[in-house]
């Protein structure tokens, strides 16, 4: 982490690279909560300094912080998931679809806010839920009504 915040201009032509490596890296059935959540904070300082290198590995990057958030043992690695994806969000103004392309976000976050013990992770959650932005409540019922019946169409014909 300190080499992307010291040397962002050098991070930056070596941040694909350095994703590359460390999405192998996180493996959350062998990985420690310290390695996980030291690896999401690197992840989401690249997203700040190099936005394009993370958009290709979004489709890794979000089931990760979604297992992430669902691992009650940790509440560092909850806090640093969520961190990780208001970085990406912000950065890579990757806003709305995640809802779409990862049905199970939504709940995962209001399952968050309603259990979530911790005040400092309620209030990181809710501001994800502002960053993730607004979605049309009968478009995400529709969505969850075609993962149910187990259609595997096109979502981004709905947007």
């Amino acid at each position: 982490m300190m080499f992307v915040k010291s040397a962002p201009d050098i991070a930056k032509s070596y941040s694909a690279s350095i994703l590359a490596s460390l999405i192998k890296k996180l493996d959350g059935e062998r990985a420690t909560s310290a390695f996980v959540s030291a690896t999401l904070n690197v992840i989401a300082e690249i997203a700040k300094v190099n936005s394009d290198a993370i958009k290709p590995y979004l489709g890794d990057l979000f089931p990760l912080c979604l297992m992430c958030l669902k691992d009650q043992s940790s509440s560092i690695k909850r806090q640093m998931a969520i961190h990780t994806l208001i970085s990406i969000i912000v950065n890579t103004g990757f806003v709305v679809k995640p809802y779409f392309y990862f049905p199970d976000l939504l709940t995962t976050i209001t399952n968050l806010v309603q259990t979530e013990q911790n005040m400092k992770i309620r209030k990181l959650i809710l501001k994800l839920i502002g960053t993730l932005g607004a979605v049309d409540p009968y478009l995400v019922k529709w969505i969850q009504r075609q993962n149910a019946e187990g259609d595997n169409g096109e979502t981004e014909d709905a947007l």
